[in-house]
């Protein structure tokens, strides 16, 4: 499955993975097939045989912006199946650090790294956090939005436990991690656990 950015950009995305995403998590993937965004904000139409990515504009904000720094380090924290971390393929003097704790979407981003043979990116099955051990995530069970809204938060109102599975993850800090590396941007996308 071909997967349009702008610009004439493109990455792939092998159809068992998209299929497999869909199956364990239901319509919520960030990679969205037979349509394009026809007009802002995110209004999308169906059409056959195209495919486009959820955040369209801030992706491709974010593919310029990296595009003006000299062999970018960046950090994708929450990369899922890999919405930003694909962009490398576009920016082959980066390197990439990528962070996703939920095995099954970590999986899915290895895929697509090695389906786009990407070199240039590194990932990590694991939460970053202020503290290093284990913590949980909370992710909402299958038909509840399962993969895409997985969040470390517990503030109520953002997450209800009560819809979610707590799995047991590993955490670390970002600067224990990359100590004495020199990160050039840092994405976060982590359904509430930012702040």
């Amino acid at each position: 499955m071909i997967i349009n950015y702008n610009d004439n950009l493109s990455i792939s995305i092998p159809d068992d993975v998209h299929s497999e995403w869909l199956t364990e998590c239901g319509n919520n993937c960030v990679f969205i097939k037979d349509s394009y965004l026809s007009k802002l904000p995110n209004k999308y139409e169906t059409k056959k045989g195209y495919n486009t990515i959820w955040e369209y504009e801030t992706v491709n904000y974010f593919i310029n912006l990296m595009k003006n720094i000299e062999n970018p380090v960046i950090v994708d924290v929450g990369a899922q199946m890999g919405l930003y971390t694909l962009t490398a393929k576009f920016l082959p003097e980066s390197s990439w650090h990528s962070f996703e704790p939920f095995n099954n979407s970590f999986k899915l981003l290895n895929k697509n790294i090695e389906h786009n043979k990407l070199t240039n990116v590194k990932t990590y099955n694991i939460g970053l956090s202020n503290s290093q051990g284990e913590s949980f995530l909370y992710v909402p069970k299958k038909d509840q939005g399962r993969g895409g809204l997985n969040t470390m938060g517990t503030k109520e109102g953002r997450v209800n436990q009560n819809l979610c599975d707590k799995v047991k993850i590993k955490i670390d800090t970002l600067d224990n991690i990359l100590r004495n590396t020199k990160v050039d941007m840092i994405k976060i996308h982590v359904e509430g656990w930012e702040l």
